[in-house]
């Protein structure tokens, strides 16, 4: 399994997938690594991607009001 592939399952939105299933979704993302206390985007924006941060250490991280998180 590739890292693309294990990262994507260690959420619990792809948890239950195959291997095989992980690593189609895993080659349609775009792993990015970002300078601190940069803006991936703003409230307000117009929703173009879904981003998934793997860093548990972001403070001003915010999730949708409704959203289940693991």
């Amino acid at each position: 399994m590739s890292h693309s592939s294990h990262l994507l399952c260690s959420f619990p939105l792809f948890q239950g997938l195959t291997a095989d299933e992980a690593a189609q979704i895993a080659r349609l993302t775009v792993p990015r690594l970002l300078p601190r206390r940069m803006a991936v985007f703003r409230e307000g924006d117009e929703v173009e991607s879904i981003y998934f941060v793997a860093n548990e250490n972001c403070p001003h991280c915010r999730s949708l009001q409704g959203v289940r998180q693991g």
